[in-house]
């Protein structure tokens, strides 16, 4: 689903929302053999042939592709800190398997092991995992509708004009990941490629990600696969701008610096206080979809986040407790993020794919491709959403049990999560050591992979 760009999605009248997450993935193969000029006036041509054809997805099969998306998230969570130690990122591990599910349809051998272990799918067929993380993608996009918030998932692919093509790789993208293929001229019009791809980009973005690719980076392609992944919601009880003020944050360090807290009044909170950690759920609209700020208050978030596994996710989200009484303390926060992927997936363990190891025979019938460039950007805004009504309502409510209220400031490093209640799919990762430092993280300039004729270990 796409919309138009706004011209200013804060101006006065426009509406105002209190989170605008996105992330886009794009992978491009080239040719790792022969002249590159050289090639087959064969056109793809998209046929009946369909690679997932007679396979069913039960409900087990779908939470279990829910599972996987949280251990991905995990795992790229602690790649992009370890690049980015101490600083302000976001990710979308989500839409980063979407691209891996897409491209493991035209993997082959230990190229496609390896991607199965990222997606942790080993034992689960790339056909099957396709067709679980679309029926997943499918369950989210369902329930967001539901609850009036805009989740937005768009994939497309660029081919150079004249590649020969498995007909049925391409109509699966198409049937399963609404994936449509387009002609491009990557060799001698790269300008011209680049141009449509980050069109597209942009568009399916809502103008968040306005760039993803430049030429220089896909010259010489012969596919690029792209998701676009956009979440656009209202808290379901929103913050006053009025209470918004300038208060300290603790940076790691424990530098302090003067941002933009917002203030919510004493209401009734899923919170979690551990040992070691802080834990706030916060509901969007509809109720289906929750923030989860994650605070570690005896240690780093550098050392929290490097011993973190997925079960320990699980835990904390388990024994968030219905709390009367909570007052929130929040920072507002606008972080821009450019990840290249290349690095953490070979760390992550799949380096065939980045060089002449590489088997992508599923694709062309040839063989020789491997995936020369990898790169996520994303953006998240937290604010308080909207114009300020104001009406005073007074109701007694009386107990006959006194209780304590409880006072929760997220004025340190912390962990952002948006997921779905029902599947606990992370859609979304942020962590903000600095609500004051607007764009930053690693890898602002994506590099290729090397030469296929170097081996991974030389990447």
């Amino acid at each position: 689903m796409q919309h138009p760009v706004p011209a200013n999605p804060r101006q006065r009248g426009a509406p105002r929302r209190c989170l605008a997450t996105l992330a886009v993935v794009a992978a491009v193969l080239a040719a790792g053999c022969g002249n590159a000029t050289q090639r087959l006036s064969v056109s793809p041509t998209p046929s009946s042939t369909d690679l997932l054809a007679g396979i069913t997805v039960t409900p087990a099969e779908v939470q279990a592709a829910a599972n996987r998306d949280n251990a991905i998230t995990v795992d790229l969570l602690q790649q992009v800190e370890l690049a980015n130690p101490d600083g302000n990122f976001v990710d979308s591990a989500y839409s980063l398997a979407t691209v891996l599910s897409m491209l493991q349809l035209g993997a082959r051998g230990d190229t496609q092991a390896q991607i199965a272990a990222v997606l942790h799918s080993t034992g689960v067929t790339s056909k099957q995992q396709a067709a679980a993380w679309r029926e997943l993608d499918r369950t989210l996009l369902n329930t967001a509708t539901a609850d009036g918030i805009s989740l937005d998932t768009a994939n497309a692919v660029w081919l150079q004009s004249g590649l020969p093509v498995n007909a049925a790789f391409l109509d699966t993208l198409v049937k399963y990941f609404a994936a449509p293929s387009s002609q491009v001229d990557f060799q001698n019009n790269a300008q011209g490629a680049a141009d449509r791809i980050n069109q597209w980009v942009s568009a399916a973005t809502q103008g968040m990600i306005p760039n993803v690719v430049t030429a220089q980076a896909i010259q010489g392609s012969e596919l690029v696969l792209a998701d676009a992944t956009y979440f656009d919601a209202t808290w379901k009880d929103q913050f006053q701008a009025t209470l918004t003020y300038q208060g300290p944050f603790f940076r790691p360090g424990n530098s302090q610096v003067s941002t933009a807290m917002m203030y919510r009044e004493p209401s009734t909170l899923a919170i979690y206080s551990g040992v070691g950690v802080t834990a706030v759920q916060l509901p969007y609209v509809g109720g289906n979809y929750v923030a989860d700020v994650i605070m570690p208050t005896s240690q780093p978030l550098t050392d929290f986040v490097a011993g973190l596994n997925p079960g320990d996710l699980t835990s904390i989200e388990d024994h968030l407790t219905p709390t009367d009484a909570v007052s929130l303390t929040l920072p507002k926060f606008d972080i821009s993020s450019q990840l290249s992927l290349i690095p953490m997936l070979t760390a992550l363990g799949m380096p065939d794919a980045f060089g002449g190891a590489a088997d992508f025979s599923g694709i062309d019938g040839r063989g020789g491709l491997y995936i020369d460039l990898a790169t996520q950007s994303a953006r998240i805004q937290v604010d308080e959403v909207g114009t300020t009504a104001a009406a005073a309502t007074v109701m007694a409510i009386a107990s006959s049990l006194p209780f304590a209220s409880v006072n929760l400031v997220i004025n340190h490093p912390f962990l952002f999560l948006i997921r779905d209640l029902a599947s606990g799919a992370i859609l979304f990762t942020a962590q903000v050591t600095d609500p004051t430092a607007g764009t930053s993280g690693p890898s602002t300039s994506p590099s290729p992979s090397p030469s296929p004729s170097y081996s991974p270990a030389s990447s």
